[in-house]
Parts: structure tokens; sequence; C-alpha cells
């Protein structure tokens, strides 16, 4: 049984998937389990997965039957996922090689804390920072 469970709702956003899928997969901590829940892409997502499912055991695939709407898709995953503990990823957001190592860290090591979040920069279609 993993350690944290990943949950990604993917609906067609090709252009950002590979880079989400890199930064998760590049982690330093490794023993997670990545669960894609795609909600009937059409723009491409699904063969992106498919490659990626193909390369890491750890990316569990799964392609709805009928598009059944993100909160239905996040609910799937939730009950879906097997981890002591669970993160959501967006399929456009990048992390930090040592995000899940840091938060992990702190959940194990402070009895009292529920949650970990760490600190995040917004960032443009490109990449490039946002100012607040």
């Amino acid at each position: 049984m993993p350690t944290v469970s990943i949950g990604m709702p993917v609906f067609n956003d090709v252009k950002f998937l590979p880079k989400a899928l890199d930064s998760l997969l590049s982690q330093t901590f490794i023993d997670f389990e990545l669960i894609i829940s795609d909600d009937c892409s059409s723009d491409g997502s699904q063969e992106v997965c498919l490659n990626y499912a193909k390369l890491d055991s750890r990316i569990k695939y799964i392609r709805q039957e009928w598009n059944i709407g993100i909160s239905k898709n996040m609910m799937y995953l939730l009950q879906t996922a097997k981890g002591d503990y669970f993160m959501w990823a967006g399929n456009d957001d990048m992390w930090h090689k040592d995000f899940l190592s840091k938060l992990v860290k702190t959940l194990q090591h402070s009895e009292n804390c529920v949650s970990a979040f760490g600190p995040y920069i917004d960032i443009d279609e490109n990449g490039q920072p946002i100012s607040k």
C-alpha cells in the first residue's frame, strides 16, 4: 500500500498534462500511487496518460465511460485511493521535486497535524510567474 495517493482528475488539458505528470514523477518521495481519472477527454489527453502509465507502474489510468463531471470525478478518485495520505493534483499544475517529501515528513512528525500544504507560485500558460 502506498504512503500517498495522488488523485488527478483529467479533462481536455493535453497542453499542460505532460509537465504536470513529469513534475509528479520526478518527486524525491517515491512511495505514491498516481490515480488519473479521465472524464472522457477528446483532445489527446487519453493518449498522453496511457503513454505515461506504460512508463511508470505507479500510475493507474481510468477513463470514465461518459463525462461524469468534475465533482463526481473527484469523488471517484478519493474513493479509489489506497494510501495513508491523499493529495489532489491538477492536470495543469507543476510541483517542486521535494513537495511530497516535505509535506509527508511534516505529517508524519506532527501528531496533531491533519493536513499540510506549502508555498506556491501562480504561473501563466507559458510557465511565467503571475504577479499578485
